[in-house]
């Protein structure tokens, strides 16, 4: 079989729709009024007031140790999440349009330290925005399973083992080197040099590299794999400058040089980092002249800061705010529903508490998962409504596993049955909304008699403290999984022992086999089954426990457009974005 891909990439990613303005409705409104009231309610009120329970009408005996609900065994049929694909596509101006050259961005919490996707702090959010614009891949992703060209204009295969890439010619990086392929094999290379790296798991099933010529490449899997196309098109797999690294590779930003449509030219660790326009950039060019990323941490601020002017788009606001700003004729907030959940993770190698499935279930049974969501995040979160580990736009999700049913006095039994004996546990976690839900957690847990501690990182270090290590003694992880548009690329990359994005430190032969056959069998249906296997594996194993998915806001003023949002902020494309002074009140302009 031969597989072929080719056509003229689309810098816009996908057809072009106008990015359409959410505007609340009075009904919305009304219930976020009394939302609120709940949730400073909630802030106020002890657990033992809880006396909710999940719709899951699971009865099972505390000293079953399985992990079996004999009477709501998930059964394969229903299948998908909420609406698949990308939430907003980009669109670019109209004719007409008043543009402003420079845009200021409030990105999320999470700072970018280093642009290096072959170091462990290159792998937060704005750092995987600050990749997009910069720079380019083998391919993109517009799907599940849709992929166009990007520096590679064709690719084919017989087997998914051995693939063969023609590359784009004529392109140029920012330093004025020419794209080859022999960037291509540095690429891979370089990574495969640095497994602590968030590129390594992309390129790690790579065996063997050969460039053919100058414009062509072929590349050899240590095993078929069908997904490796969504592999090369991630966003931690941009294509690197060679001659950067050997003029200083202890640089931690020497990868900031690219092919993309900006380039770096101001930085400042933890604070900001602006791009301009590139205008050797081999596609079209960016609709804006230069764009400024900032690292404010302060909620408050954030909302003066676009009440004022000073910024045009915040990415993560508080809750108060993003209804305040909601309701208001000058400022946009879209709603973006995340694929991927946040779960509660067991260190599944860490000590005898964590491995013990008595001890799981007693957790399972003592969250009340929408009182989490409504304290995490408000409005803004969606309670989990079935028990599956999976993304919401990932391939075959199942929406057919039960719910763990709310029941504190089976919680009670199963931890009679463990062997916890009130140590104190810890709970790490990152980021404002995720530690007021481990707070909301911490509750509930002591309502049973689980003891627990938080520890409040920053996002690197948590990203740094949780690689893959099975002598880790870390216990539980409140942080949300990697899932992607791609099944076998959310298994590999988050499940696969050794990979670094395995947080959990999952290490389970029957589980990497299944990995292993998703990973090379080309039948849809097959890959179907297999994917309903593992998600009944997740659900036995209680690997961890989806609480809920997080709505992002991401506010603007009025006349922003050409975001491009997936569901998943890593994917975020800020290429084609642009400000219509001529939709923006004075007030807010330059």
């Amino acid at each position: 079989m031969i597989l072929k891909n080719g056509g003229a990439f689309k810098t816009n990613f996908i057809s072009q729709r106008k990015t359409e303005k959410l505007i609340m409705k009075e009904e919305k409104k009304k219930m976020r009024k009394i939302k609120k009231s709940i949730a400073l309610l909630l802030s106020l009120l002890m657990i033992a007031s809880f006396v909710a329970a999940c719709t899951s009408p699971t009865t099972t005996d505390p000293g079953d140790t399985t992990g079996g609900q004999e009477a709501t065994r998930p059964v394969p049929g229903q299948e998908g999440g909420p609406d698949a694909g990308i939430t907003v596509e980009a669109e670019g101006p109209q004719d007409g349009a008043l543009l402003a050259d420079h845009i200021n961005i409030i990105k999320d919490t999470s700072t970018v330290t280093v642009v290096n996707p072959n170091l462990p702090a290159g792998g937060t959010v704005p750092t995987a925005w600050v990749y997009n614009l910069v720079h380019d891949r083998l391919v993109e992703v517009m799907g599940p399973g849709e992929y166009v060209p990007g520096l590679a204009i064709r690719w084919e295969t017989e087997d998914f083992q051995t693939i063969r890439f023609y590359l784009r010619e004529g392109v140029v990086w920012h330093n004025g080197d020419e794209f080859t392929a022999e960037c291509v094999a540095f690429t891979i290379n370089v990574a495969k040099d640095h497994p602590a790296g968030t590129a390594f798991a992309r390129w790690r099933v790579v065996e063997e590299v050969t460039v053919i010529d100058r414009y062509t490449i072929e590349i050899v899997l240590d095993s078929p794999d069908v997904d490796f196309l969504f592999l090369v098109s991630h966003w931690a797999t941009p294509i690197l400058n060679q001659s950067e690294f050997e003029a200083d590779p202890d640089n931690p930003m020497w990868a900031s040089v690219g092919t993309g449509p900006f380039q770096i030219v101001d930085f400042s660790s933890s604070d900001f980092i602006t791009m301009e326009r590139f205008d050797g950039f081999w596609g079209d060019p960016a609709p804006t002249r230069s764009i400024t990323m900032w690292a404010i941490p302060e909620m408050a601020a954030r909302a003066v800061m676009l009440q004022s002017g000073e910024m045009q788009v915040s990415f993560e606001m508080s809750v108060d705010d993003l209804d305040r700003l909601a309701a208001m004729d000058d400022f946009t907030v879209i709603e973006d529903l995340l694929a991927f959940p946040v779960p509660l993770g067991f260190n599944s190698q860490g000590d005898e508490i964590m491995r013990d499935h008595n001890f799981r279930r007693a957790v399972a049974h003592a969250l009340y998962l929408p009182d989490i969501a409504m304290v995490a995040n408000g409005n803004w979160a969606v309670p989990l409504w079935d028990g599956t580990l999976w993304g919401l736009r990932t391939p075959y999700r199942r929406n057919d596993i039960p719910a763990w049913e709310f029941n504190q006095e089976l919680a009670r039994e199963y931890l009679a049955q463990s062997v916890y004996n009130g140590e104190v546990l810890e709970i790490a976690t990152a980021g404002p909304t995720q530690i007021r839900a481990a707070e909301m957690i911490q509750l509930q847990l002591a309502e049973v008699g689980i003891i627990v501690e938080i520890e409040i990182m920053d996002i690197p270090s948590l990203v740094s403290a949780f690689l893959y290590n099975p002598d880790s003694e870390r216990q539980m992880l409140l942080f949300a999984l990697g899932f992607g548009p791609s099944a076998v690329g959310s298994m590999t990359g988050v499940f696969y022992p050794g990979v670094g994005n395995n947080r959990l430190n999952v290490n389970n032969d029957y589980l990497s086999d299944l990995i292993r056959q998703l990973a090379s069998e080309p039948d849809v249906d097959a890959q179907r089954q297999i994917a309903y296997a593992i998600q009944e594996f997740f659900w036995e194993d209680l690997t961890a426990l989806s609480l809920w998915h997080g709505t992002l806001g991401i506010t603007t003023v009025n006349g922003i457009g050409g975001l491009h949002l997936w569901g998943d902020t890593f994917r975020y494309h800020l290429r084609g974005i642009f400000w219509d002074l001529n939709d923006t009140p004075e007030s807010l302009r330059p």
